[in-house]
């Protein structure tokens, strides 16, 4: 049998004729994809592994990179610092209205992006934040300065250091009108009364607060904070275990969960709750 050019044939162990094999070759490659195709693609991933993945390539992934419609949902906890150096200069700063989610562990960061702090306004398509591991220096002022964010709707603090006055921390919460949820995480060397006086009605629906509360707060906090769906305070202190301390009826309507871990206190005093 005669073999044509585009026919291979397959013989077996005996050399025997096996049977005719027709190849055909049809290679494909990534960038002779079309624009869109490479869109739906990036959809699929995230944002640091595209950054890292296609942004050195060549101008033309630079370029669909940068312009792209997709919103920025950035997770740098594990970036080094001389990458995120580079990360900053050409990918934060040039796309900043576009973040909607960020995730900052590292003081460096924060440093970085946040110095002065009233910089953080200028990021102000941020719906979720994250400060993981921040300094309390940084962290109140920051906070005074993210009632500039308008469409800013979850907030998560966590810090490092030990935390002077908490009662600076929900005051300043409870400025962010937009925010309907809030996970704070601190440390205070001594545990003493919050402060809910300067405190306006808050929005925020969710609350988790991982921290010493006093007890004796309680009903203030409530007050505060009227729409909760939930709540949850896993170190809740009483500071005088000699004193009852009464509430005033409180009338929360949507709240359907509250989770408390509680220290010092009697269950039959949480009862009028």
């Amino acid at each position: 049998m005669k073999r044509s050019s585009s026919d291979s044939i397959l013989y077996d162990e005996n050399n025997n004729k096996k049977q005719k094999l027709s190849t055909t070759t049809n290679k494909s490659c990534l960038e002779n994809l079309a624009n869109e195709l490479i869109y739906e693609i990036f959809d699929y991933l995230d944002i640091n592994d595209i950054y890292f993945g296609f942004f050195y390539l060549n101008n033309r992934f630079q370029n669909l990179y940068l312009n792209s419609n997709n919103a920025f949902q950035l997770n740098l906890s594990n970036i080094s610092k001389e990458d995120f150096e580079y990360y900053h200069k050409n990918v934060l700063e040039p796309n900043k209205n576009r973040i909607k989610i960020l995730y900052l562990t590292n003081p460096f960061t924060i440093d970085l992006i946040f110095s002065p702090p009233r910089l953080i306004s200028t990021y102000n398509q941020i719906e979720k934040l994250i400060f993981d591991n921040i300094h309390s220096k940084y962290l109140i002022n920051i906070l005074k300065h993210l009632i500039s964010l308008p469409k800013l709707h979850s907030l998560t603090l966590s810090s490092i250091d030990y935390i002077e006055n908490p009662s600076i921390l929900f005051i300043h919460i409870c400025r962010l009108t937009k925010l309907k949820s809030c996970q704070l995480t601190y440390r205070i060397k001594q545990t003493k009364l919050i402060d809910f006086n300067q405190c306006q009605q808050s929005s925020i629906e969710n609350f988790i607060i991982n921290g010493n509360f006093p007890y004796e707060s309680l009903e203030k906090f409530l007050i505060c904070f009227p729409k909760l769906h939930s709540l949850s305070i896993n170190r809740l202190v009483r500071l005088n275990y000699l004193t009852e301390k009464d509430f005033n009826p409180i009338e929360l309507k949507n709240l359907k969960s509250i989770s408390f871990e509680l220290h010092s206190i009697y269950f039959e005093l949480l009862k009028a709750l």
